[in-house]
């Protein structure tokens, strides 16, 4: 353990910047041949304990942390009941300080938080400047007075959401605590079906709540929220809050109780059916938010899940307590968000533009948890009416013997089948009289001499394994041709440049606009686009596209830059601007499949990024 001579030595170091042996007496209140002599002891002690301490003539001393883990040991052991210790880094400072601040009854002085932190008053100016920033984004603003310090001011729902987002490891559940029992008890008692995720959510905010109380500090909910009052989880939330007030020993106001029971509303999960609130109707707005949502995915992608009533159905559910959320600022985890933008990247595209409508409605951004979990919504209505692979039909010509050709369609059918709807017989005689109509390929067995519209492949009497893969290859490869709807060789720009998305998408507009007409407002739509929701997707690449369709053909321009730049949310080097036309298409679903699953291969893009030709463009969207 150090004394406190030596505690305070080392904290004045902790802030990675060089101070001279005068700097260190002054703070620490000892002569500069004292400092000198306790440096050297503090030395020795922190080399073994993965730090060093460096000097340097006219610039004084630095520490050097050598071994990360060590040292933070080191200073867990060291730590104090303040929690003074431990506060290595800007991030460290900056949650005491939101602390600090949140929980002060009265004005905190500057002096006095840096006297307890330990740090120099300049260091806590910075580090302050930081937590303000991070305070501003929950409506809440630090007051300061001269002569009587600092106060966060602002609303408590406010202060109690920074709380949750920044300061949540402080209220982790501990040994013997009751208070996740009584939320099971409750939320059993009243039949509300919750999440594991949304779970740990509420507690978090109850455990929140229960602390601000004890120290003073109650919120004040506004009248819209009384219709509660009526609903089945106000009910639970009296039981629960009730139940709280006997083991915490505190009396809960019924604004908490309110408070509570949006808690518990925001977190609920409801079923497709049955609904324990007698004769509950989804709200006429919900279901016009949702109208709007399904109208933004068609005009942006051409969807028409206008007239689906399961998914709309599906929304309508999920906005109930989506609502609740959005309305009071309530978070929401989502586990599986990872997944869901790698495994459903159109849907999450899809949902991407769906919660716009929703953005519009209540002023406030859509995080990308909730965005994942209507991503979910659309991706199972998109799994339902995937129709999956576009069967051919195909003219097998043998030269004569129904016995041997009806055994050569067997074996296609036993090799094919996912591939093939039929598979017709004729002999080479026969060949002039047929209809090709409805045949996509033509098998032959034999020489055709006849001109027939119809791509023609020679086979062998017997299936051989090199045929089989030169046929199934074929198959496939027919299966990508509607890409070359999408994609040409002359929207391919190998040398795209620009330092920013809004420099990178004019400089494709203005190339798209060499072979295509564009309406005047197409880059301010895209713009407008981006400024809604980012459309980096990590790996190197972004799917810009214009907030609805507006142009009269469908293209896809694809843009290389010489070097990644940062757009939003990540680096970027591969642009893909995707423009749909007015109009269905029956055959987006899987363009947006195909197309993503590229973008999330990494080797894929590194191979395109180091050979940028489109011909390589296209053999990676074709490779399985």
């Amino acid at each position: 353990m150090l004394d406190e001579r030596l505690e305070m030595l080392l904290s004045e170091l902790l802030g990675c910047e060089y101070k001279t042996a005068r700097q260190l007496a002054e703070k620490i209140n000892l002569s500069e041949k004292s400092v000198r002599t306790r440096i050297k002891e503090l030395g020795t002690i922190c080399i073994a304990n993965g730090a060093v301490l460096r000097s340097k003539q006219r610039y004084g001393y630095c520490l050097e942390i050598e071994d990360q883990g060590r040292f933070q040991k080191f200073l867990e052991e060291c730590r104090q009941p303040e929690g003074r210790m431990g506060l290595t880094t800007p991030e460290h400072r900056v949650k005491y300080l939101l602390n600090e601040l949140l929980s002060a009854q009265t004005y905190v002085k500057m002096d006095d938080l840096a006297e307890k932190m330990y740090i120099s008053r300049q260091t806590l100016v910075n580090d302050l400047r930081k937590a303000e920033s991070i305070l501003d984004g929950y409506g809440l603003i630090v007051e300061k007075k001269s002569r009587y310090g600092m106060k966060v001011l602002g609303q408590e729902l406010g202060m109690r959401r920074c709380i949750s987002e920044h300061l949540s490891k402080k209220y982790e559940a501990e040994s013997g605590d009751k208070t996740l029992q009584l939320i099971l008890n409750v939320l059993k008692q009243f039949h509300l079906e919750i999440t594991e995720a949304a779970l740990r959510e509420l507690y978090l905010y109850v455990k929140i709540s229960v602390k601000r109380m004890e120290q003073g500090f109650f919120v004040r909910m506004p009248e819209e929220a009384e219709f509660m009052k009526e609903r089945t989880e106000f009910q639970a939330a009296s039981v629960l809050a009730e139940e709280l007030g006997e083991v915490k020993s505190i009396v809960i106001p019924e604004c908490e109780t309110l408070y509570l029971a949006v808690l518990m509303a925001g977190n609920r999960t409801f079923a497709a059916a049955g609904w324990e609130d007698t004769n509950y109707v989804i709200p006429q707005y919900l279901d016009e938010l949702v109208d709007r949502m399904v109208n933004t995915v068609y005009e942006t992608f051409g969807l028409d899940y206008r007239r689906n009533l399961e998914l709309r159905m599906a929304l309508n559910y999920h906005m109930v307590p989506m609502d609740i959320r959005l309305r009071y600022q309530l978070k929401i985890q989502n586990p599986m968000l990872d997944e869901i933008k790698k495994n459903y990247m159109f849907p999450y595209t899809a949902a991407g533009q769906a919660v716009i409508p929703l953005m519009e409605y209540y002023h406030s951004s859509i995080s990308d948890e909730e965005t994942g979990y209507i991503a979910l919504q659309f991706a199972l209505a998109m799994e339902r009416d995937k129709k999956g692979i576009q069967k051919k039909r195909i003219l097998m010509v043998c030269s004569s013997g129904q016995g041997s050709a009806q055994l050569l369609k067997y074996k296609y059918m036993e090799e094919f089948g996912k591939y093939i709807e039929e598979i017709k017989i004729c002999t080479v005689y026969q060949i002039e009289d047929m209809d090709f109509s409805d045949i996509d390929y033509v098998l032959t067995t034999v020489p055709v001499k006849s001109k027939i519209p119809r791509p023609i492949m020679e086979i062998q009497t017997f299936l051989s394994d090199g045929e089989i893969l030169k046929i199934r290859e074929k198959l496939q490869e027919n299966e990508m041709d509607f890409l070359n709807g999408y994609y040409s060789g002359e929207l391919f720009f190998p040398d795209l440049e620009g330092n920013s998305k809004e420099e990178v998408i004019a400089s494709m507009c203005e190339k798209i606009s060499r072979f295509r007409t564009l309406p005047e407002e197409f880059y301010d739509s895209v713009l407008k686009r981006e400024d809604l929701a980012h459309t980096d997707y990590g790996n190197l690449v972004a799917l810009p596209h214009p907030y609805k369709m507006m142009t009269d053909t469908t293209f896809v321009a694809v843009g290389i830059l010489q070097k990644p730049i940062y757009w939003v949310q990540n680096q970027v080097q591969v642009v893909l601007l995707v423009s749909l036309a007015e109009g269905k298409h029956s055959r987006i679903q899987e363009f947006y499949k195909v197309t993503t699953e590229l973008l999330l291969k990494e080797e894929a893009i590194r191979q395109l990024i180091s050979h940028p030709e489109f011909a390589v463009f296209m053999d990676l969207l074709r490779e399985k």
